[in-house]
C-alpha cells in the first residue's frame, strides 16, 4: 500500500496502522518521541473529530476519514506510512 499525503481535504485511510511523517526540506522523515513540537504532524480525524498532533505510528479503524491540520505552529505536509 502507498504512502497518503494528507491535505486539507478529507481522506478515506484504509484501516491499519500507519507511521506519521513530515518532510523537512523535502526529505520525509518518520515522526517520533524526539520530534520537535514545531514538526509534529497535526491531523483531525472523522467521525470522531478530534485533533491530535502524531508523534509515532498509530492504528487507523476501517473507514476513518482524516485531514492535515495546518496552524502557523504545525505548516508542514503530513504524510502516512502504512507499517
Amino acid at each position: 500500500m502507498p504512502a497518503i499525503v494528507l491535505d486539507q481535504n478529507w481522506t478515506n485511510l484504509p484501516g491499519g496502522k500507519w507511521q506519521p511523517q513530515f518532510n523537512d526540506n523535502g526529505v520525509w522523515v518518520d515522526a517520533n518521541g524526539q520530534t520537535p513540537i514545531s514538526f509534529l504532524p497535526l491531523v483531525r480525524s472523522n467521525p470522531a473529530g478530534d485533533e491530535k498532533a502524531l508523534s509515532g505510528a498509530f492504528t487507523v479503524p476501517g473507514g476513518s476519514q482524516y485531514q492535515a491540520h495546518s496552524i502557523p505552529q504545525s505548516a508542514n505536509q503530513v504524510r502516512l506510512n502504512p507499517v
